[in-house]
Formats: structure tokens, sequence, C-alpha cells
């Protein structure tokens, strides 16, 4: 009879994280994808980012400076290839280029902003780039007057996602040096015990005392195993009780019995 004894274990759903991580691995890859920093994409993206923060800066003038007869907000109005900051009181212009290669798709849009923050004209926007035919749309929401945007929001959610990915990966990665660590255990563990039984059958009697182990393990962890047989009775059948306990610094981790019979 063998009884085994875990002191304690910490056994993870290895297929189970490792489904999850690269699950998670391949989603990331697919949203990155849109966004890859090719030089086409950097200036398009590069682009987005601009038009956003300048929209951002007519959104809050017209909430600031805002009248109520309209005659001072601020429109933004966005060319084929260009794009201008315009006050409306005023008819005061400021007139920026896109990058060469870079256009609205629509021939003009013009938007301007209540003193909501609120859009009153067009809530979308695309960029092109003319070369690759790449695509960024801009949205403002009419509802709260939050921007979106494709390379936005992708790496939003990358930035989102990658430590998820990273905590999944560890936890995987713990997991199977949990296994490696339990695995080596216990083939120690097996290995002296099968050795101290057939010395006992041969002699009558084990040599008791500290073994190392046969692996190679974590600098921080020295694991030693502790051979030792004591007298029993089972049923009323004298026994011998052949333990190996693995030590793990000087905490036992693990305790396998066999019961072997008196030798008379």
């Amino acid at each position: 009879m063998v009884k085994a004894q875990p002191i304690h274990h910490q056994f993870g759903s290895l297929l189970a994280e490792w489904i999850i991580a690269i699950s998670l691995f391949l989603l990331l890859i697919s949203l990155s994808l849109p966004i890859v920093t090719t030089p086409s994409r950097y200036t398009l993206n590069g682009s987005t980012q601009e038009v956003v923060y300048m929209l951002k800066k007519v959104q809050l003038w017209s909430m600031l400076g805002h009248k109520s007869n309209g005659k001072g907000r601020m429109l933004f109005i966005l060319n084929k290839d260009s794009y201008t900051l315009e006050e409306d009181a005023h008819h005061h212009t400021v007139d920026i280029s896109l990058p060469t290669g870079i256009e609205n798709v629509q021939p003009l849009t013009i938007i301007s902003f209540s003193s909501l923050g609120l859009p009153y004209d067009g809530t979308e926007l695309i960029l092109r780039d003319r070369e690759s035919g790449e695509r960024n749309r801009i949205w403002i929401s009419v509802q709260t007057g939050r921007m979106y945007g494709d390379a936005l929001v992708s790496t939003a959610i990358i930035m989102f996602i990658l430590p998820v990915i990273l905590s999944v990966f560890w936890m995987a990665t713990l997991t199977i040096y949990k296994a490696y660590y339990w695995d080596h255990i216990v083939q120690d563990t097996v290995t002296y015990l099968e050795e101290s039984k057939s010395q006992y059958y041969k002699t009558g009697h084990i040599q008791e005392g500290i073994h190392n182990s046969q692996f190679i393990m974590s600098p921080r962890e020295s694991i030693t195993y502790k051979t030792h047989i004591e007298p029993t009775v089972e049923n009323g059948i004298a026994l011998q009780r052949l333990t190996v306990q693995a030590i793990d610094n000087e905490t036992i981790v693990y305790s396998l019995s066999l019961f072997l019979e008196e030798i008379r």
C-alpha cells in the first residue's frame, strides 16, 4: 500500500491559461494591424491625432467664449488638403495644410460646437492616404461631444489589453514552473522510495538519512529528501512503514509512504 501526502501544492489550469494567453495575443495582433507604423500609416495616424487635437481646441474655445447670438463661435473647416480655424465673429482664420499625400475624403466639412461642447454640424471626418488608400475615421458624439478615431480607439484598446496579456503569460509561465517543480519532486521521491524498498528486501534494513535532488532546481530552492522507516501495525499485521519526505528550505512539501512486510 502506498500513501502519498502533498503538504501543499498549487496546480494551475495550464492548458486553459495558455489558450487564453494565445487568444489575447492574437487579438492584440489583429488590433495592431490597422495602426502598424509603416511610413504611410505613421503619417496618417499623426494627421488624425493633429486634427483631433485642433477639434478639441475649437470645442474648448466654443465652450469658453460662446455668445448667445452665435456670432462668437469657432469653426473648424476641413478642406481637401488642409483645414482652417475660423472665428465666426471677426472671420479671423488660420490655415494649416495636411501632410503631403493625406487628404479629406469629403470635399468640405464644417464643424462647430455649442456652449455645451456638442457639435452643430458634421460629426464624421475621414482622412485618407492617397498612395496606400488607408483611411482613418474621426467621430464626434452628438450626445456627449466626445471624439473617437480608428487609430485612437485601437491604441486605447491595446494599452488596456497588453497588461492583461502579460499577466496571463506570467501566470502560465508560473504554472509551467510549478508543474516542473512538482514533477521533479515526485520523480525523486518515488526513486528514493524504490531504492530503499529494494535495499530493505535485500538486506533487511535501509540506510536512513538525507539525500539530494537528482535535478537542478532554482537557486532559491534547496530540496532534499529524508528517508526513514518505522514499525507499525495495520489490521493486526506487523508492518514497516517506509517514508520519503521532500523538504524545501526546511519545510516538508511532499511525503510518500510505503508499507512493507516485516522480515523475520
